[in-house]
């Protein structure tokens, strides 16, 4: 996941990166406030930048990923899950299907438990030119 942002503020070895909300974003663990068109970002400062520089950012991409397969893949594991135990326990769709999205709930209450205790970290990867 790499953006464009405009660097706002320095502290220390951090900065503050101002950057334009995409399109397609959903509101990941990563961003702070989504509320607005700009999402702001503190980064490690690995290019020395300045207030003013446009930079791209990125998450480290062990991070991304572990955040890929909390939020998408285990509550689509465990939505088929609920599902194939409810057919085979009730032998009733509807009641599979409850069930399913009742373990899909679960996962995402779990995982959103998980995200507050979560490590990620973003990293200035180059200037724009």
């Amino acid at each position: 996941m790499e953006q464009i942002g405009t660097i706002i503020g320095l502290k220390g070895s951090i900065v503050k990166v101002a950057c334009k909300t995409k399109l397609g974003c959903g509101g990941c663990a990563g961003c702070k406030s989504c509320t607005t068109d700009i999402t702001y970002i503190e980064a490690r400062n690995t290019l020395h930048a300045k207030l003013g520089d446009e930079v791209y950012i990125a998450m480290e991409k062990s991070s991304y990923n572990k955040m890929m397969y909390l939020g998408y893949l285990f509550p689509t594991i465990f939505l088929l899950i609920g599902i194939i135990i409810g057919i085979a326990l009730f032998k009733n769709e509807l009641i599979a299907i409850l069930l399913g999205f009742l373990f899909c709930v679960l996962t995402y209450v779990i995982t959103g438990k998980i995200f507050k205790n979560f490590s990620y970290e973003y990293k200035l990867i180059r200037f724009v030119k």
